[in-house]
């Protein structure tokens, strides 16, 4: 499919949700527009003319059709969307899907000053996993810290693997001195990890640093405060 002719696709798909979404009812554009059809039929007489009947069930059947292909194809954009936004070793956001959630964090912020806490999360030693183990260790070890944010987050929050071994969550819409037993928590499960690898027990550690956010607060500056609080402990 050329660029073009994608572009337009994709465009006819937004357009026919948003006409869906508008519609009072359940009933679809293209069903009210066949309503519409069957009544001016009625009216100009034509009502039970084989021919017109004929031609109006094959347009009901085309309609069907369309509607049918025009909501497959959105949910495969739906698809095709998260897959571009998740980590597929994690399940985790991307590094392109936990900045989104970041910047709506800040944009709700901004809007209801909202506050909550970004943390940076990094493996201490995960080349030595890799190298002791297997990539194959690797990616276990991986997984089960995606497992560990998951498990720590509300449905609210985000949590991300932005690359390798570095990892975030946020906490939105949380106090930050009030969510500090939260992040303790986080920080006692991550040190405790131990990854069963086949036959290996593989212990897990981790590092986490801390930013807090606020109203004017912005992404670039936000990542660097966490990572420069990440850089401190690490070096403690």
């Amino acid at each position: 499919m050329a660029a073009n002719d994608a572009a337009t696709a994709t465009a006819t798909i937004h357009a026919f949700r948003q006409l869906k979404d508008e519609a009072p009812t359940s009933q679809s554009q293209l069903g009210e527009t066949l309503d519409h059809l069957m009544r001016l039929t009625r009216q100009a007489g034509l009502h039970g003319q084989s021919e017109w009947e004929t031609a109006l069930a094959r347009l009901s059947e085309a309609a069907e059709h369309v509607e049918a292909t025009l909501a497959e194809h959105a949910a495969r954009l739906d698809h095709l969307e998260s897959l571009s936004v998740t980590d597929e070793l994690t399940g985790l956001h991307n590094r392109r899907g936990f900045r989104r959630e970041l910047s709506k964090a800040l944009a709700r912020a901004e809007r209801d000053g909202e506050t909550g806490i970004l943390m940076l999360v990094d493996l201490d030693h995960f080349k030595r996993i890799n190298d002791t183990y297997g990539h194959g260790a690797g990616d276990a070890v991986l997984a089960a810290i995606g497992g560990v944010l998951n498990g720590a987050v509300r449905q609210n929050d985000a949590t991300g693997r932005l690359g390798g071994d570095e990892f975030a969550v946020l906490l939105s819409n949380a106090d930050p001195v009030a969510v500090q037993p939260r992040v303790l928590r986080l920080r006692t499960a991550l040190s405790q990890l131990v990854v069963q690898h086949q036959n290996c027990r593989i212990p897990v550690r981790a590092t986490l640093g801390q930013a807090r956010y606020e109203p004017g607060s912005e992404v670039e500056a936000l990542l660097r405060t966490a990572d420069l609080d990440l850089y401190r402990q690490k070096t403690a």
